[in-house]
């Protein structure tokens, strides 16, 4: 695929990169395809896909997204499957609640103190595993139509060849609707954070 192309655009073939969205949203990236079900499958956010767990299986996914002037005639696949996403809350969400296992908060005062004498931002917090939402992913997958030609390769970076584990600074990189292309290197794992 092309450097320099605007995602926002409509596109026949799809690919993975541009603009796409569940007809009641914004827009949002089409991120991969992956096979499911032994089908190839658009991978998106359920925030795009299925409109924060407010979609019905089968509703209608559109490309270009509707806020780039998607509609009703832009329909190139149908929901099939979503992640449901657990909120925590309204704004601002409330954090988990806090541990009281005495060796955890021990741990993560230390932790804590060494993280600011070495002038570091970041700060741990004890908390209770079994009373904490967690969501691993915002995740849906849509099944494009049949008259839809899809490509594999990601916009600007090529068909992807394989997969890994995420290692810390792993040089990482990814292709979206906003931000188009851009790299960046993994430094944290399992991490846990807020989204407003």
């Amino acid at each position: 695929i092309l450097a320099a192309l605007d995602p926002t655009q409509k596109f026949r073939p799809i690919f993975p990169g541009i603009s796409i969205g569940h007809f009641s949203i914004t827009a949002g990236s089409f991120g991969c395809v992956v096979l499911k079900d032994g089908k190839e499958m658009i991978l998106s956010n359920n925030h795009i896909l299925a409109n924060v767990n407010n979609a019905q299986i089968g509703n209608s996914i559109l490309q270009p997204g509707p806020y780039d002037a998607g509609t009703s005639s832009d329909v190139i696949a149908t929901l099939y499957e979503f992640i449901p996403i657990v909120m925590q809350g309204s704004d601002p969400p409330p954090r988990p609640p806090g541990g009281t296992c005495g060796i955890a908060k021990g741990t993560a005062k230390i932790a804590n103190a060494l993280s600011k004498l070495f002038g570091r931002t970041h700060r741990l917090m004890a908390y209770n595993s079994a009373q904490a939402t967690v969501n691993y992913v915002d995740a849906a997958v849509a099944v494009p139509l049949s008259t839809i030609q899809m490509s594999r390769e990601i916009a600007e970076i090529g068909q992807p060849i394989g997969i890994a584990e995420a290692t810390l600074g792993m040089q990482v990189q990814k292709y979206g609707r906003t931000t188009k292309y851009t790299t960046g290197e993994v430094q944290q794992l399992m991490a846990i954070v807020d989204v407003q």
